[in-house]
């Protein structure tokens, strides 16, 4: 990539205007329109249909409604690329009487133009060096854990009751012994390890 930029930098410097290749199309665009008609839809109006003449049995005769303030054609050329399409350029050369320099200088996108260009391919791409990458969340985002793919452990691991220092106030209710702070569950084991343990039961 950045072979190709320097060699679009010295391949378009020193140009001026429009760009060859869009100047070589109108150029074409201009000589093919010479037989056009082109006709008012309203006097004093913008749209205007332009009647191309046939040109053999691949060419029929057909007609194009053209809107000069929108720029826009029933083609679709001039809306789509930003350059006068053919229908547009037999406006200029045959009912405005326009030279093919004025179109250039004055209805082609300034995408097409050397300024535009050099001034896109004024600064190259930086190269990184992967020797000064590191996760300190600058050259890169910080290294963060990430949850393993697959099926949750089957046990999963339980948060501390903010009532477990005051067993009566929890809302948890056993239905076997209908004491507070413990369920049917474990209601069982508690029992045991009061039994076993008092003073650690009281300290849970």
């Amino acid at each position: 990539m950045m072979n190709r930029i320097c060699s679009l930098r010295e391949e378009n410097y020193g140009g001026e205007g429009v760009v060859d290749k869009v100047a070589t199309i109108l150029e074409r665009r201009w000589k093919n329109c010479a037989g056009f008609q082109v006709r008012e839809v309203v006097k004093g109006g913008s749209q205007f249909d332009v009647f191309r003449p046939s040109r053999g049995a691949s060419q029929p005769k057909s007609n194009r409604l053209l809107n000069v303030n929108e720029q826009t054609c029933e083609c679709g050329k001039w809306q789509e690329h930003g350059i006068p399409c053919i229908d547009a350029v037999a406006y200029y050369r045959v009912f405005q009487m326009k030279t093919m320099q004025y179109i250039l200088d004055n209805h082609v996108s300034e995408h097409y133009k050397y300024e535009t260009i050099n001034e896109l391919l004024k600064e190259n791409i930086v190269p990184v060096s992967l020797d000064v990458l590191d996760q300190d969340g600058v050259t890169l985002p910080p290294n963060r854990t990430k949850r393993s793919s697959g099926r949750p452990r089957k046990k999963r691991i339980r948060k501390r009751s903010r009532f477990a220092h005051d067993p009566d106030k929890s809302p948890i209710v056993c239905s076997r012994c209908k004491k507070r702070g413990h369920n049917v569950k474990t209601c069982v084991a508690r029992e045991q390890l009061e039994k076993q343990h008092p003073a650690e039961l009281d300290l849970s």
